[in-house]
């Protein structure tokens, strides 16, 4: 049943099964209608805001993010300065450097809001899939490149995995050797270089890998 007016005014009690309708055509011509509870969902529906152009509840991720599936996020930050804290064994308290990264591709694996891992590269040139990846240049790290978390526990809040990836990255740094680079290996003097200097990729260790390699793995 189809119902045309420009006003129109429900009348519903508890003591019916029909809803009674007051319509005005827009010229004063009042007419009264009963109708069953199917018919005026069919009215409703014709005034209510199309399906298609309803709110859509859609997460906006940052533009360092390039890859992902329902438990890996792959994110490409370009060279740059960040923040660190490094305490190693006999340290009274962590000491902050402000070192160069180099390029880094990071996957970080999560399941929901927690994060479970995070393998990190360093690279040279950005080639897409075809990108040669370099081991991970910072102290701290595990077999397969991944990160030493320890049994911290990085949530992951409204989507936002860069966050929680540079959590990660602020942890603090406890060991005291690595062996992520050529020609050092000292935590300390890494970290003293890389504040006062550019970051020196002759110094990066090729893996032999493409990026396609590790995200077939």
């Amino acid at each position: 049943m189809s119902v045309q007016a420009d006003e129109i005014i429900l009348k519903i009690s508890t003591f019916s099964k029909d809803v009674e309708l007051c319509m005005n055509d827009g010229m004063d011509n009042i007419r009264y209608k009963a109708l069953s509870k199917q018919n005026l969902l069919d009215i409703v529906e014709r005034f209510a805001e199309p399906r298609d152009v309803m709110k859509k509840n859609i997460t906006m991720f940052n533009n360092e993010i390039i890859g992902m599936d329902a438990n890996h996020v792959l994110i490409k930050q370009s060279e740059q300065k960040k923040i660190v804290l490094l305490q190693c064994t006999g340290d009274e308290t962590p000491q902050s450097y402000k070192i160069s990264f180099p390029n880094m591709l990071y996957i970080l694996s999560h399941n929901k809001d927690k994060v479970n891992s995070v393998e990190a590269y360093a690279y040279k040139e950005y080639k897409g899939l075809d990108t040669e990846l370099f081991e991970n240049p910072m102290p701290n790290e595990l077999n397969g490149n991944k990160i030493c978390i320890g049994s911290n526990n990085y949530k992951i809040h409204n989507n936002n995995y860069v966050s929680a990836l540079e959590s990660v990255i602020f942890a603090t740094y406890t060991h005291s050797n690595f062996s992520g680079v050529n020609g050092f290996s000292n935590s300390k003097k890494w970290f003293k270089f890389l504040s006062d200097n550019k970051f020196p990729y002759k110094l990066l260790k090729p893996l032999n890998r493409k990026l396609k390699d590790v995200l077939e793995g």
